[in-house]
């Protein structure tokens, strides 16, 4: 046994996830932090998920089984949390890893910090090969100095977040019962809008399971109203509370983001179609998005597209972004410019250039270096040299004597230094490394 002070409830939903227990539940029983409570929900599941648990229950006393009738995640979570009693809580996935000090790091932390909800890194490995990488979009940099809109710094995954027991009873944030593939934005929305003290703990402590065929985060071509539904409900809770619609700003900022990138998850035109049929009739007024908030709204290109799907209908609008995506050179559901600073320097004499970075942002970035003049593409670089249309080199087989400078194309900051260390390892001196934060354009 660990430390012992205040009492954890980890609450796990449980739906055919028989392939994944022994881990996660045995990660559970590994914690260096002893007083803690697991309380899995057995939604429904017709694998042998159930049987698993009431092993680990008789193995140890702090795993219990709560069982209902298949009624979806937010449900099940919600029953959990009827069921807890610890001073913190944490809502974990069954088909996660979680690292041995995930709760002493994070009561310990919330017990210095007299923290509302504190929100720690993950990483995220693939379901079948168990390729780790980072997933900085759950903890982003800059939380340092941060500036009261916490949806600058993460986004409504529940699993990467610890919660006060008796800040969420007060302020009644629930998971919405409903049985939607967004059900745990509603949850997290409030939990870190109301928080009045909210903490960043910049360590990794869950691995998050990627292409997991059987996980939520896949259905979204099946539900794809879900997500306008889900704002709809938030937008209810706080246009009739006067303390909350003086923070609307965050709102209306968060929606609007989550609309378009949520958008782009679908796989299917017809999916996509009926969004935007919704968006272009009353959706945009149903989720408070009328355009009274645009002055509120920060990113332009947001506010442009809003304004595209009010006024053109669907077969305009797609002709509309065939066309600028074509002039481009790339077909992407978000073109990222060329920073003017980055653009400025390279057009002020013939240079060779080494593009560092073949994901959307470096592929966005290529076909906009070899429209200039005044830029030769000496090499393309990339950590995988799949092909992309280019020879992709490693950034070890690069020639430092060739090229006057280095582009990075990447979003975000978060992989700089790493990119940045192995250049320097390899000889590229500092001046000669070109990055800015790329400008989107939807």
């Amino acid at each position: 046994m660990g430390y012992v002070g205040r009492k954890v409830s980890v609450i796990i939903p449980v739906y055919n996830a028989e392939d994944y227990l022994e881990d996660s539940l045995g990660d559970m029983l590994s914690q260096t932090y002893s007083d803690f409570e697991v309380i899995c929900v057995n939604d429904g599941s017709t694998d042998n998920s159930e049987a698993i648990i009431e092993d680990f229950c008789r193995k140890d006393a702090r795993i219990k089984l709560v069982s209902q009738s298949n009624c979806g995640g937010g449900a099940a979570r919600n029953k959990g949390y009827d069921h807890s009693n610890g001073d913190y809580i944490l809502f974990l996935d069954a088909d996660d890893r979680f690292e041995k000090q995930l709760i002493e790091k994070t009561v310990l932390f919330m017990e210095r910090e007299k923290s509302d909800v504190l929100v720690f890194a993950a990483d995220e490995f693939h379901y079948e090969t168990g390729i780790k990488k980072p997933a900085p979009w759950l903890l982003q940099s800059g939380y340092e100095e941060y500036d009261g809109d916490p949806f600058h710094y993460t986004t409504t995954t529940v699993w990467n977040k610890m919660y006060r027991h008796d800040y969420l009873a007060r302020n009644n944030i629930r998971h919405q019962d409903e049985r939607v593939t967004a059900f745990s934005m509603y949850f997290t929305f409030f939990a870190l809008f109301y928080a009045s003290k909210m903490d960043f703990l910049d360590e990794v402590l869950v691995h998050y399971r990627s292409e997991n065929p059987r996980s939520s985060m896949r259905r979204h071509d099946t539900s794809p109203l879900d997500t306008i539904s889900v704002l709809e409900a938030i937008w209810n809770r706080i246009k009739n509370d006067e303390l909350l619609m003086q923070r609307r700003k965050i709102y209306y900022n968060f929606a609007i983001k989550n609309i378009f990138e949520r958008t782009g998850w679908f796989n299917s035109y017809n999916s996509f179609a009926e969004v935007y049929e919704v968006l272009h009739g009353d959706g945009f007024s149903r989720i408070g998005l009328a355009n009274d908030c645009d002055k509120y709204i920060e990113d332009e290109n947001w506010k442009k597209l809003k304004s595209e799907i009010v006024n053109y209908s669907l077969a305009e609008f797609l002709f509309l972004k065939e066309k600028k995506y074509k002039e481009y050179g790339v077909l992407t559901k978000t073109v990222y410019l060329l920073p003017d600073k980055i653009r400025q320097q390279l057009s002020m004499q013939n240079c060779n250039v080494v593009l560092y970075g073949a994901g959307m942002v470096g592929r966005c970035y290529y076909a906009q270096l070899q429209s200039m003049a005044t830029v030769k593409v000496v090499s393309w670089v990339d950590a995988k040299t799949e092909d992309k249309g280019f020879p992709l080199l490693l950034p070890e087989e690069m020639k430092k004597e060739s090229c006057d400078y280095v582009v990075i194309g990447v979003e975000h900051i978060r992989f700089l230094s790493e990119i940045k260390k192995r250049l320097d390892d390899i000889g590229v001196a500092e001046e000669k490394i070109l990055w800015e934060l790329p400008e989107k354009q939807l």
